[in-house]
């Protein structure tokens, strides 16, 4: 946490799960998150300071940059909570997923 790259620095919620250090942890990648709906999650979340831009499916390459720019319009207030259709809070409405 103490490394001027580290994700501590902007975000101190990493920095609180160092200091505990009650239970091991470790970041995975490669995997494949999916919503009821098929949309992303681009928002604030629960965790005070801690914002995601994921739940892509596979499809973050593509749809990621997008994202990010909505979520860059979130945090500096452009884009109030409820204009956000991604928000994690939102009402998810299953739909299918057809591979074809």
């Amino acid at each position: 946490p103490a490394s001027p790259l580290s994700v501590a620095r902007t975000a101190p919620f990493w920095r609180r799960v160092w200091d505990r250090a009650s239970a091991l942890w470790m970041l995975q990648c490669g995997q494949y998150a999916l919503t009821p709906d098929h949309h992303p999650l681009i928002g604030l979340t629960p965790v005070e300071g801690l914002y995601v831009n994921t739940g892509y499916s596979g499809h973050g390459i593509m749809a990621g940059p997008a994202g990010s720019a909505l979520l860059a319009e979130v945090l500096i207030g452009r884009v109030s909570p409820d204009q956000n259709p991604f928000r994690l809070d939102r009402t998810f409405e299953a739909r299918r997923h057809d591979l074809l």
